[in-house]
């Protein structure tokens, strides 16, 4: 038929030698991302460890977390501030200001009523 060992599959050594070169390759690729994986870590480490004395001196209340348990830092002015507007009552709205011919007007009519109830009581008819 013609067939001779070029155009043919491979033999089994060379198989097995391309996919050990390829196992190789990724073994190596893990170990070194392993590897990268790890500084990575580490530097991580460093910086967060600097990371914790930068912010112990740049902080101004300990965080809740690293506060011992029971201690209570006083609320400050405006805490207190917030706390009793929160818990204030509202006031009701009010009738609006009236001008002064409004004041004027109510006078007059509450002085005619008067006058109305004097006049009645002087001819003794009672309107109570």
């Amino acid at each position: 038929s013609g067939l001779n060992d070029e155009e043919g599959p491979p033999a089994d050594g060379a198989a097995d030698n391309g996919l050990d070169d390829v196992v190789a390759r990724s073994k190596l690729w893990r170990a070194e991302e392993k590897r990268e994986n790890q500084e990575l870590e580490e530097k991580l480490g460093e910086l967060d460890a600097g990371y914790t004395d930068i912010m112990s001196e740049l902080m101004f209340k300990t965080p809740k977390s690293l506060a011992p348990l029971g201690e209570k830092d006083k609320p400050d002015g405006y805490d207190q501030l917030v706390r009793t507007l929160g818990t204030e009552r509202r006031v009701a709205a009010t009738d609006r200001t009236k001008k002064p011919e409004e004041i004027a007007r109510e006078k007059a009519d509450q002085l005619e009523a008067l006058e109305r109830r004097r006049v009645a009581r002087a001819e003794g008819m009672d309107l109570d």
